[in-house]
């Protein structure tokens, strides 16, 4: 399955964690996605509150830096396979939220 992620951009005022980033499912007109993080092994899931997908990323690996990015510069840019794991997903697009159609 491919997955576009929107990205909220970020406010200059905002502090830069991840969990307060706001990420939205495309293919599920928009639908938030829910941010988790395991503090004993340091890795985010985001699941889709709609549909359910998953995907889990290293809390201090490249998918965080990537969802930082585009959340700061707004450019599109896709999450590589490297930086996630996931059983049902296997491309990912970053969006801003601002740029969407």
């Amino acid at each position: 399955m491919k997955v576009t992620l929107a990205i909220e951009p970020r406010q200059d005022n905002d502090d830069l964690v991840f969990g307060n980033i706001s990420i939205f499912h495309v293919e599920c007109d928009n639908n938030k996605v829910s941010i988790r993080r395991n503090p004993a092994t340091d890795v985010c899931s985001l699941r889709c509150n709609k549909c359910d997908f998953k995907i889990e990323l290293m809390n201090n690996g490249d998918g965080p830096n990537s969802i930082f990015r585009t959340s700061i510069d707004e450019q599109s840019r896709p999450l590589n396979p490297d930086e996630y794991n996931s059983v049902s997903v296997v491309e990912i697009e970053l969006v801003s939220k601002n740029q969407q159609a």
